[in-house]
């Protein structure tokens, strides 16, 4: 039987290409390389949602919290062995306010929803990977990207993979930091080619190991 796996997520996983701002074809994007990887035995489903934060409303754009969205997704999708999820970027824009404990409060909701035993397979909770997302890179930023972006984004994403760390510790989950393997294309803020490859490789070794 194959194995489920949801990949929930922003423009990163949606697969926003920086250079023209359209969408990568699937076979480009990490969650579509992740399931040629992972091969016959895993069903890999994409969620991503430009701008989708943790748990928190836009201002600009409506339908991007991340936490009121989900309970669909997982009712959707279920049974999942494995739930994985990227969030934060949005989140490190300066017109949220939010401080990097908040973001991680955010990711904390996510989790905990999304651990919930009616979602996974024969009465079991799913798998949960936590997915530290890339880096912001403040010198890289585009003009459309400086409108959303400052040096303050660059600050607080770079304190989340310590703080999501301790979320996937407290939750039982397994963790993966995103910015150890792959870095931010033209724009500062979105993956290229090549970092969609690089980070569906980390992520399909993590999905091996924690589905076996």
């Amino acid at each position: 039987m194959q194995k489920t796996v949801l990949c929930y997520g922003d423009s990163n996983t949606w697969g926003y290409n920086p250079v023209d701002g359209g969408r990568f074809p699937r076979d480009v994007r990490w969650p579509g390389v992740l399931a040629q990887k992972l091969g016959s035995g895993y069903y890999v489903i994409e969620e991503g949602l430009n701008g989708r934060t943790t748990a928190f409303d836009d201002p600009i754009e409506p339908f991007r919290n991340g936490r009121k969205a989900l309970d669909v997704c997982l009712l959707t999708h279920s049974p999942i062995d494995l739930f994985v999820v990227m969030l934060g970027t949005n989140d490190t824009k300066p017109f949220h306010g939010l401080t990097p404990f908040m973001i991680a409060k955010g990711l904390e909701f996510i989790v905990m929803e999304a651990g919930k035993a009616e979602y996974g397979p024969a009465g079991q909770p799913p798998k949960i990977l936590v997915v530290s997302p890339i880096a912001v890179e403040v010198a890289g930023l585009d003009d459309n990207m400086r409108n959303y972006f400052d040096e303050t984004s660059a600050k607080k994403a770079a304190e989340l993979p310590a703080r999501y760390r301790e979320v996937a510790k407290q939750y039982g989950c397994g963790f993966l930091d995103a910015s150890q393997y792959a870095k931010p294309s033209v724009d500062g803020i979105h993956l290229g080619p090549e970092g969609h490859a690089a980070l569906a490789d980390a992520v399909a070794e993590a999905v091996k190991t924690m589905l076996g």
